[in-house]
């Protein structure tokens, strides 16, 4: 179950800010990707007709806490890793 949640009082919180990340042990499950979050989606599925902007802009999963393997599906993402 996957739940995003747009509560004001959350947004605003210390936990928001600075939530408890732990590094991925592993790649996502196709299912559960999201091409406005994730910056591997491309490595998984196609974008959506006319979602194609969304390449590039994901946050998930955060740098240094990515999973072993890790290659993000954008390519001025990836030349920006070896810099």
């Amino acid at each position: 179950l996957i739940l995003w949640n747009h509560s004001s009082t959350y947004r605003s919180s210390d936990e928001s800010e600075s939530p408890p990340y732990n590094a991925e042990t592993g790649p996502p499950d196709p299912v559960c990707v999201s091409y406005t979050h994730d910056r591997d989606f491309g490595n998984f599925k196609d974008y959506p007709k006319g979602k194609e902007n969304f390449r590039g802009r994901g946050w998930c999963p955060r740098r240094s806490f990515e999973y072993p393997g890790f290659k993000p599906d954008c390519d001025s993402e990836e030349e920006d890793r070896h810099v």
